[in-house]
């Protein structure tokens, strides 16, 4: 009887033995699909930020694009102003330039007269 217990014994240990070894499997791989699970949702959330990180960029580089061609309209509007001034400032200098030939003319056509006159007289 003390031998079939020793037996039953030695075969009780080995099963406690082998539980124990199976918990400790099962604990490493709980552990390990844990921090996997961290993993993957620190990755996850890494990546989350990098699509607001991204979209933000975007929203600011459209803006800025978007100021720079504001800035590009308004120069060359301001440069079309200043040529169209110009080209006013022309057209009147030469009306001007006219208008003082033809007086000019119109004084010498009146010297000339005055001095036929006068070669007449």
């Amino acid at each position: 009887m003390n031998e079939c217990l020793k037996v039953v014994q030695e075969k009780l240990e080995k099963s406690e033995n082998k539980m124990e070894e199976k918990m400790l499997q099962l604990s490493s791989k709980l552990e390990n699909f844990i921090n996997s699970q961290k993993q993957e949702a620190e990755v996850n959330k890494v990546k989350a930020i990098e699509n607001k990180v991204s979209k933000k960029m975007c929203q600011i580089e459209k803006r800025i694009w978007g100021e720079l061609e504001k800035m590009q309209n308004d120069y060359q509007s301001g440069f079309k102003s200043i040529h169209d001034s110009l080209n006013s400032l022309q057209q009147i200098q030469k009306t001007k330039m006219d208008l003082e030939k033809y007086k000019v003319q119109k004084d010498l056509k009146k010297l000339q007269r005055k001095i036929v006159e006068l070669q007449e007289v």
